[in-house]
């Protein structure tokens, strides 16, 4: 999570800035605009590459917590972090709060994409108590095909997709390969048939999310969409983590931490 929220922070880059400068010649202009888009091609690409990373690791660290942690503590302890580490930003970013004057400020704008992650954070912080983490990672894949389709639902420039052969094939594909390797995962040792709901339910919310976000985010810097998501995230997930985690076992794990192997419960 933490080597997500860094790429935000680095990595996030504005098409188009920096270039309609005055005072300057056309050829700088252009090799300006040249040199502009190469770093932001760059920064994309290793911005991807980082998040697949990130996203590859996550399932294997919050499945080594199960021993120690609950679900709920798990989740209050990630986003209490999350909060820390983007309310800076967030107040940085202050003068950008407002929009593009179209918009509504980003504390409003951005309630629905909380709503949805949050529901989406507390079913993610489940997966590991019922899946492997090689199940969690194949599996959550599938937040894609979840994406295109609640995209073309409530995105109707989304829809001009869908009359491409060309994206329809590849998305055939894909989700053939998908099922295909959900026959072979689901008779793996690990797997379970309510952990196999509870990450399908998960890939719903992420892909709603992704969707909600495009949808009422996107005239906002995407670090402060992102720091206000997660702000607006915390709190809820401090509230179960106080409700239903217990809280002992956070001490327990902060003793145990410099033991080679986990308390027996």
């Amino acid at each position: 999570m933490t080597l997500r929220w860094i790429l935000a922070l680095g990595g996030i880059y504005c098409p188009g800035a920096h270039r309609h400068g005055s005072g300057i010649s056309s050829r700088e202009g252009y090799l300006q605009a040249d040199n502009s888009e190469y770093r932001e091609r760059n920064a994309a690409i290793l911005s991807a590459l980082g998040a697949t990373v990130s996203y590859g690791v996550t399932p294997v660290f919050l499945r080594h917590f199960t021993t120690w942690l609950d679900p709920w503590m798990v989740n209050g302890i990630r986003y209490s972090i999350a909060a820390i580490f983007w309310l800076p930003v967030v107040l940085s970013m202050r003068r950008s709060w407002g929009g593009n004057g179209a918009s509504p400020g980003i504390w409003r704008a951005a309630m629905a994409p909380a709503v949805i992650n949050a529901t989406g954070q507390v079913l993610w912080g489940l997966c590991p108590y019922f899946l492997t983490a090689s199940v969690i990672g194949f599996a959550s894949r599938l937040s894609f095909l979840f994406t295109v389709l609640i995209g073309f639902a409530l995105v109707p420039r989304e829809r001009l997709l869908a009359r491409q052969p060309a994206f329809l094939a590849g998305a055939l594909v894909c989700v053939v390969g998908m099922l295909l390797m959900f026959r072979d995962q689901l008779a793996a040792p690990g797997a379970s048939a309510a952990g196999v709901v509870i990450m399908m339910l998960t890939n719903v919310m992420f892909g709603a999310y992704a969707v909600s976000v495009g949808r009422h985010l996107g005239g906002f810097p995407t670090r402060l969409s992102f720091g206000v998501v997660s702000l607006y995230t915390a709190p809820p997930l401090l509230l179960l983590m106080f409700l239903l985690g217990d809280l002992p076992s956070a001490a327990r794990l902060a003793r145990s931490s410099g033991a080679r192997s986990p308390p027996r419960r």
